[in-house]
């Protein structure tokens, strides 16, 4: 997950330490889902946000994941994730859903149907990515389970997990990392209104402040940059979005690799191109006659007319 899908640290006070500090349940619950329905807005349907947890382009690939889930090539999505912050990765799962959500009227809220961090049980204390933990992990979900590494799932990572790399062979994607920071000032204006809505104390917004000004950055630093707009940086973050969304029209359409990757492609493609060209053609002169008959009828009726 983490520099995969995004770069999601800046949403781990609130949805840890936040949601310790708010006692009463309903209003706990309240600020969660108001800050999931905010965040995947303003992730995915704000062009203009300041907020970038999630890479450019990405409502892109959630869009094209949403249409194979409508037309059954997909079967669903799953998170897989090292981090050791069991509610950060759901977290992220109930983001793309809520953005999945939006992009299908609602039709749609279940896409990513499980997320995994570090320490689930179902990987038996191993931070291994493999075949076989997939599948525990499934299984533990009462999800159905795969049969086929080579053609039943893609998987993007932008680490090399050499197990898992070698079962699922040209379907395990490495991705460059996305690293990028969005500074915590700017996650904090976005959900002062819900601060608001929900009467939250003042002490315990400022205490949330402290602990985001706090957290260690300094090595973060060292691997984020300051922001996604310069042209150079913006080109390289998207790079990574456009190569996921082909992988995945290749994965759910086995033929585009076969006629991508043959060196017929290109008579094929001309012949194709040859093809309409003869059709637009055909049409063209089925217009003219068509044309012509008109004329002609029309011609007809004015000589009865004259006798």
């Amino acid at each position: 997950m983490d520099e995969c899908l995004g770069a999601l640290y800046p949403l781990y006070v609130y949805c840890e330490q936040l949601m310790e500090e708010i006692e009463d349940e309903s209003t706990r619950n309240g600020f969660y889902m108001d800050m999931i329905d905010k965040i995947s807005h303003e992730s995915f349907f704000n062009d203009t946000t300041n907020i970038w947890l999630f890479r450019p382009d990405f409502k892109k690939v959630l869009q094209l994941l949403l249409n194979a889930y409508q037309y059954g090539q997909i079967t669903g999505c799953f998170i897989l994730s090292n981090n050791g912050s069991s509610s950060l990765v759901n977290t992220a799962r109930l983001i793309l859903n809520s953005a999945i959500a939006k992009l299908s009227n609602y039709q749609v809220t279940d896409l990513f149907k499980e997320s995994w961090y570090a320490y689930s049980p179902c990987r038996k204390g191993s931070m291994v990515k493999s075949w076989t933990v997939i599948q525990n992990c499934l299984r533990s979900a009462n999800l159905p389970t795969m049969h086929n590494p080579k053609t039943d799932l893609i998987f993007f990572d932008d680490k090399e997990h050499p197990s898992l790399k070698r079962e699922l062979e040209h379907n395990y994607i490495q991705v460059t990392p996305y690293f990028n920071y969005t500074p915590h000032i700017n996650v904090s204006r976005l959900l002062d209104p819900i601060f608001e809505k929900y009467q939250i104390q003042r002490s315990v917004k400022s205490k949330i402040k402290r602990m985001s000004e706090n957290i260690e950055y300094e090595d973060l630093q060292l691997r984020f940059t300051d922001t996604p707009n310069s042209s150079e940086e913006s080109y390289s973050l998207k790079n990574p979005s456009i190569k996921i969304r082909q992988q995945i029209h290749e994965f759910i359409d086995p033929l585009t690799r076969f006629i991508m990757n043959s060196p017929n492609t290109k008579i094929r493609r001309n012949s194709v191109q040859k093809t309409i060209r003869n059709q637009k053609l055909t049409l063209k002169n089925s217009q003219k006659i068509v044309q012509k008959s008109i004329k002609n009828s029309k011609q007809r009726k004015n000589i009865w007319k004259r006798y």
